[in-house]
């Protein structure tokens, strides 16, 4: 049950409501049950702090298209591959649409030790 954020939420919100209390350095962003990308936590020292009030989530996300994704049938290979493209060392675990996990290369590497 990955903690996750919603596209609308400002960069301020998902701080104070998120963020703080999680502390990932990536964030599924889901709608609707749907999952639409990856926010990653990098992506707060690209936008000026000032901004934080007005920009939402969706400006700053990773897009689900520009991900390799994974199903919770997908064996180790496929998910080592899937995360040695997607640059941020994180993938989305899918069902058809809906989110049911989130993978890392952490997340891996616990598996195999």
């Amino acid at each position: 049950d990955p903690v996750t954020a919603s596209p609308d939420q400002t960069l301020d919100d998902f701080l104070d409501r998120v963020a703080w209390s999680s502390r990932h350095t990536a964030y599924p962003v889901v709608a609707d049950g749907r999952a639409l990308g990856i926010i990653p936590f990098r992506c707060f020292s690209d936008v000026p702090r000032a901004e934080w009030p007005t920009r939402r989530v969706a400006d700053c996300m990773v897009a689900r298209d520009a991900l390799p994704t994974l199903t919770a049938d997908d064996d180790l290979g496929a998910a080592v591959a899937a995360l040695r493209r997607s640059g941020l060392g994180r993938t989305l675990v899918l069902d058809g649409e809906r989110l049911v996990g989130l993978l890392s290369i952490s997340d891996v590497a616990r598996a195999v030790a």
